[in-house]
């Protein structure tokens, strides 16, 4: 059951890696996507005070960290795997 149950944790971890991967690979390599993150900054800031948002409900509201359908939603904007 326990070796199961980390194959499971290790695979998700993995799809969320390659997935955050990627998007980062698009946004570093592809040069108009690079200038138009440089030319408009706010994207940075807001995508900082949504990750930001969404370590404090993760951390401190128990019913988004225990419930599935918004603890589920915090991980995937938290990783960037929307």
């Amino acid at each position: 059951i326990r070796r199961g149950f980390l194959q499971k944790v290790y695979a998700i971890l993995m799809c969320q890696l390659v997935v955050t991967g990627a998007i980062m690979a698009v946004i570093m390599f592809v040069q108009p996507i690079k200038d138009w993150v440089f030319d408009n900054i706010w994207i940075v800031y807001v995508s900082m005070g949504v990750t930001f948002a969404c370590v404090i409900a993760l951390a401190c509201v128990p019913s988004v960290r225990r419930k599935s359908p918004g603890n589920i939603v915090c991980l995937a904007i938290f990783t960037g795997d929307m």
